[in-house]
């Protein structure tokens, strides 16, 4: 050891700086005899030597051996940087001198004779395990720390990391904050989106993260575009479709699956852009050529929902069923489950239905009305998730079931009050389009909605139509006694009233009524005309639970199960072809009543009243 430390004591410091070019042994140990000699000689190693650009411009140009050349001589006069470069050329994948272990020796020494890039890149290979390297986070710590302390951008920002993630360390938020928030300062992308995720989700503030994304976004950061678009896709307070579309197309743009995937739900759904069925399988088809195998499950949804292409249930179980024998995460594996099970069994349902189908009345005529889109009116109603779905499905049980010719189906989405007083008519006459539309004495009537409910002052029910305002139901709902009061007006066959509501102001989105708690509105039972049979979704102060994957209301979801057969089986009626309204009440107290109280702790029965 003596004697190795004697061979330096007669060299220059640029000498000493440049032992290992021609070094052949145990390196590391010399290395340290050498940081010994520095120590003591109190100087530190050079940069800048006049080979530096030469090196880099033949590296750029691909002239690998004559940047090595250039390295070498720079090396040689001491520079640290041409050291550096050495580690490069033997380490980046498009060097005909890779050779990982080279590149670690090459890194390692310029680290440990002190230059921030170095003891970054040597931080980076410890904390992600490049190459087959074994992870060494606490090694990885060190290395930010020492080049952080040179002022090295990047490695504040990895430090953080490493904080946030108590990799190495203890996990400490708070400190991955302070050194993020002095980091902005660097205009770095990494340190604009760790911040961003900490003010959204260690301190729920979605408001002070959207503008570190988009700054990181507009630094190309692809992670933050995601989080942009999937804020302003689905978040329930920063809705912005049109800025969900373009941050989607800028990460598809970098090469990104799933924003490929949310561009394709986007066009399905018409929201930011003109509704195109065609382009939303291309971006799902697209995004499964990427590697993302949500897209299969996206296209399982497109043809189980039948919303803009025709439905068929075995496209989607096939769809599904490939997503599952793919590689998904283990939170869309459950999803590709779910559907696929769901599917499985509205097949099987079907196939059951057949039994069931009524011969068609020409003359019978239903109303369907699915109110889910509250919130886009601001009025601090919230939505009703399953609505519309409920809505298309009941609209299927009609059609195919029961017969009905969809020419006589009234049909709408997210109505307004105007559409209710059009449909049903007033306080002033009951002559409304369900009146125009039946043929007197030969129509069977029909009348779904599926929405909120909420109860007047007085505790008399209302229908909430989605412009409604929640502080003045009275006067912006739609009475539920004049809707009986004006069906029972029509002279029809038979009149059904169908409501996947409830009335007591609260639902499992939330309370309708503003300004005050729902367990003091205690809303009361609407007395039925004798000539209107009535199914409702539960009592007067029950709440109308929703399936556990939001997709339908409990009560319509089984509903259309029980009536297709399921309520005529050998556990609740007699297989005699007919649903009758005991065997339903059977089926629908063993199903909604029992599921209501299993997932939501909660009591529902559904109330059915027969004409007399």
């Amino acid at each position: 050891m003596a004697s190795a430390t004697n061979k330096y004591a007669s060299m220059t410091d640029r000498q000493v700086c440049a032992w290992a070019l021609d070094f052949h042994g145990d390196w590391k140990a010399e290395l340290e005899i050498v940081k010994k000699e520095m120590k003591r000689r109190g100087t530190k190693c050079h940069f800048g030597s006049d080979y530096y650009q030469p090196a880099i411009d033949a590296w750029r140009s691909g002239q690998h051996a004559k940047a090595l050349d250039y390295a070498r001589k720079g090396a040689a006069e001491g520079d640290l940087d041409l050291i550096y470069v050495i580690g490069n050329l033997h380490w980046n994948d498009d060097s005909p001198f890779r050779k990982d272990e080279e590149g670690i020796k090459w890194y390692t020494i310029n680290a440990e004779m002190g230059d921030r890039d170095g003891q970054y890149q040597l931080g980076l290979i410890n904390e992600k395990g490049f190459r087959k390297q074994p992870k060494n986070y606490s090694e990885a710590f060190r290395l930010y720390t020492l080049a952080a302390d040179q002022g090295h951008e990047k490695a504040h920002v990895q430090l953080a990391y490493l904080h946030y993630y108590g990799k190495g360390i203890p996990k400490n938020v708070a400190k991955a904050k302070e050194i993020l928030l002095k980091a902005q300062d660097f205009n770095n992308q990494y340190a604009y989106s760790l911040l961003g995720w900490i003010y959204e989700n260690d301190e729920s503030d979605i408001g002070s993260a959207l503008p570190l994304y988009t700054k990181a976004a507009e630094l190309d950061d692809v992670w933050s575009m995601r989080r942009l678009a999937r804020t302003y896709q689905y978040s329930k307070s920063h809705i912005d479709y049109e800025k969900a579309v373009f941050w989607n197309e800028k990460a598809m743009q970098k090469g990104n699956g799933i924003a490929t995937n949310d561009l394709g739900d986007l066009y399905e759904n018409g929201r930011g852009v003109k509704q195109d069925t065609q382009k939303a399988i291309e971006l799902y088809m697209k995004a499964i050529e990427m590697g993302e195998d949500f897209g299969k499950i996206s296209m399982g949804g497109l043809y189980e929902r039948g919303e803009y292409v025709e439905r068929d249930l075995e496209k989607a179980r096939k769809w599904y069923q490939d997503a599952l024998n793919s590689k998904l995460s283990d939170g869309h594996r459950e999803q590709a489950k779910t559907f696929l099970a769901r599917v499985e069994d509205a097949i099987a349902a079907e196939k059951l239905a057949a039994r069931y189908k009524r011969d068609p009345n020409r003359h019978d005529v239903a109303v369907i009305i699915g109110n889910q889109n509250y919130k886009k009116y601001g009025r601090d109603i919230p939505d009703v998730a399953p609505a519309i779905n409920d809505a298309k499905q009941i609209k299927s049980y009609f059609t195919d079931i029961l017969g009905i010719d969809p020419e006589n189906i009234i049909y709408v989405e997210d109505a307004k009050t105007a559409d209710l007083i059009r449909i049903f008519g007033n306080h002033r006459s009951h002559k409304g389009d369900a009146y125009s539309w039946v043929r007197e004495g030969k129509s069977n009537l029909y009348v779904y909605y599926a929405g909120h409910g909420a109860p007047g002052d007085a505790g008399d029910a209302y229908l909430v139509p989605t412009d409604a305002s929640a502080d003045n139901i009275e006067i912006s709902g739609y009475s539920v006694a004049q809707l009986y009061g004006n069906l029972s007006k029509i002279k029809t066959r038979s009149t059904t009233v169908i409501l996947e509501s409830c009335f007591s102001g609260n639902s499992d989105a939330g309370s309708v009524i503003t300004n005050a708690s729902p367990v003091y509105m205690k809303a009361q039972n609407t007395d039925i005309p004798t000539n209107l049979n009535v199914i409702t979704a539960g009592s007067a102060n029950e709440l109308a639970s929703w399936t556990k994957d939001k997709q339908n209301g409990l009560f319509t979801h089984y509903y259309i199960k029980g009536m297709s057969g399921e309520a005529d089986s050998a556990e609740y009626g007699n297989q005699d072809g007919v649903v009758s309204t005991h065997e339903l009440q059977a089926y629908l107290d063993d199903t909604v009543t029992y599921f209501a109280k299993r997932h939501y702790k909660r009591e529902q029965t559904v109330q059915i009243t027969l004409s007399q």
